[in-house]
Formats: structure tokens, sequence, C-alpha cells
């Protein structure tokens, strides 16, 4: 599933500044997308517990 900045910066509980700075560093795989940039969600660092199924 391909979240968007915005979708990314609630599940983690950043800004969606930081999230575009993980993307920079690399943090985060993620494609430009237009002008945006999509997230795909299972590349995001969420602990097992932090997953959510399906």
């Amino acid at each position: 599933m391909q979240l968007s900045v915005t979708n990314v910066a609630t599940v983690l509980g950043k800004s969606s500044r930081q999230v575009r700075y993980m993307i920079q560093q690399g943090q985060l795989k993620a494609v430009r997308e237009g002008k945006g940039w999509r997230i795909d969600a299972d590349s995001l660092p969420l602990g097992e517990a932090e997953r959510k199924p399906g």
C-alpha cells in the first residue's frame, strides 16, 4: 500500500517536514509521484506490535 507524506507523518507521530527529511536521508523508501511522494507502508520503521495486518 502506498501512503502520502501526510499519512506517514500521522502514523509515525512526526511532521510532514520530518518525513520528507527522512526520505531525503534514505531512511524511508519513497517514489516521486507528480509533486508529491508516495511511501510504501511496508517500509515504515514500525515495531511488530504497531503494524496493522492487511
